[in-house]
């Protein structure tokens, strides 16, 4: 009670169906694992193409008043859709004969 917190939450009940929890748990995974590394692993096992082939940006702040933001592109990805699944490395690949490279590498 003393820090605020209202129980139940209203945020939490507003999700009522599958998809929109699911939403909600990659949003918390995202804050929660933010500068960790986790990100692209995550983003790669959830199949989510679109968001791995969209350009990296950034934004652009110029001092004065008011301050003007300009969002810039960084960086161009060129990701396809064989790349969800990576290589197998040639040493693992050499120790059996019945394992075939994933489509694409």
């Amino acid at each position: 009670n003393r820090a605020g917190i209202l129980i139940p939450d209203s945020y939490l009940e507003s999700i009522t169906d599958k998809q929109e929890f699911r939403e909600f748990i990659k949003n918390e995974r995202r804050i929660e694992l933010c500068f960790e590394g986790h990100r692209f692993y995550d983003i790669r096992r959830w199949k989510e193409i679109d968001v791995m082939k969209s350009p990296v940006t950034g934004v652009s702040i110029t001092q004065g008043f008011p301050a003007k933001y300009e969002y810039i592109v960084i960086e161009t990805r060129d990701f396809k859709d064989h790349m969800i699944y990576g290589p197998i490395p040639y040493t693992e690949a050499l120790k059996y004969d019945e394992l075939v490279q994933n489509s694409g590498w």
